[in-house]
């Protein structure tokens, strides 16, 4: 079970009162600042003497207390991004979806949250902190494997370990065009000192795990009890292929086998989703998490692709009246939306 692999001792807590005046670090181990103050909602934190910078970051966006340390689940680009405010907080994010999401979790599973922060560990309870084994998972300090090399179980290079997570850890692979994966560390199973081994393919690593962002608790939870990821029937997968349509002025090349989780962008520029699934005529993109909306667009509506996001030669309101779905169309669906 997911909540099996959550890495916090819930037994010792650290009071909201002691933690003004301690270092506030990203999820990705930078140093963001001192914290200064804390109100019912948020923490103020600030950074540098002369020219300050404040942080007002919502208090359910922290994961845990390490020594003199607070640890924001957040990396320093999305702290810095959207919390960055010289006198007040926005408060709008405290009626985000999912930060709302995040809390009900926290409280879930930290009742004691509005009265003390659990203690942060990378570590999952009862393992040695320094033994290798591997079956039960890498029993080591994560710290340990920060920028180590990661391979898949056909031996394949995936990337370097940039950050941890509660649950998973950030792969990163390329200079230039980035890739980036969250692997539940349950996928994690050796280590040889210079090397980190997951019993996944790489292949699988890719369909399940490439995305831009860290994923959802939520998220994470609903993959675990998926089955193993599939294709939609008579939607066979085709890496490499060449489309040309009408909107088109040459042949656009589309690695479809790396496109899975990236943005859909309409003409309207409204991010519609996510790519969830590949066929031969049509991709299935899928927005949110407790709400799922799911999109049958055939591939003709496709016009560009920028490495990060699809484009579409659609509106938002045209997908959503035409193509969105709340089960699998059957052959006969699929034929009159590809006529459409």
């Amino acid at each position: 079970m997911l909540y099996s692999l959550l890495l916090r001792k819930l037994t010792i807590g650290l009071s909201w009162d002691k933690v003004k005046g301690k270092n506030a670090k990203s999820i990705d181990n930078k140093e963001i600042g001192k914290i200064k103050e804390i109100s019912q909602d948020y923490i103020q934190i600030k950074k540098g003497i002369v020219d300050k910078d404040y942080f007002f970051v919502p208090k359910y966006f922290v994961e845990g207390y390490e020594d003199d340390d607070i640890i924001i689940a957040l990396t320093e680009d999305e702290i810095k991004n959207k919390f960055f405010n010289k006198s007040n907080p926005s408060e709008d994010m405290l009626d985000d979806d999912n930060y709302k999401k995040r809390k009900d979790f926290l409280r879930k599973n930290h009742p004691n949250f509005e009265n003390d922060i659990p203690r942060y560990s990378v570590v999952r309870p009862g393992i040695d902190q320094d033994s290798i084994s591997k079956e039960e998972g890498v029993k080591l300090s994560w710290e340990k494997v920060m920028d180590k090399e990661v391979k898949s179980s056909d031996k394949k290079e995936i990337g370097k370990i940039k950050s941890i997570g509660q649950s998973f850890v950030e792969v990163e692979d390329g200079v230039i065009s980035k890739k980036h994966y969250f692997i539940p560390k349950k996928y994690l199973h050796e280590y040889d000192g210079d090397t980190v081994y997951s019993s996944l393919e790489k292949e699988q690593v890719k369909q399940k795990y490439q995305r831009d962002s860290p994923p959802l608790e939520s998220e994470l939870q609903k993959i675990e009890k998926e089955e193993d990821y599939q294709l939609i029937p008579f939607m066979a997968k085709e890496p490499g292929i060449e489309i040309k349509t009408e909107t088109m002025d040459e042949e656009l090349k589309i690695p479809w086998e790396e496109i899975i989780h990236k943005h859909v962008r309409t003409t309207d520029n409204v991010d519609i989703g996510d790519v969830d699934k590949v066929g031969n005529e049509f991709i299935v993109v899928r927005e949110g998490v407790a709400n799922v909306h799911l999109y049958y667009l055939p591939k003709k509506y496709i016009i560009k692709y920028d490495g990060s996001s699809l484009w579409l030669n659609l509106s938002s309101t045209i997908a959503s009246s035409k193509f969105e779905r709340k089960n699998e169309p059957s052959e006969e669906e699929m034929e009159k939306l590809l006529n459409q």
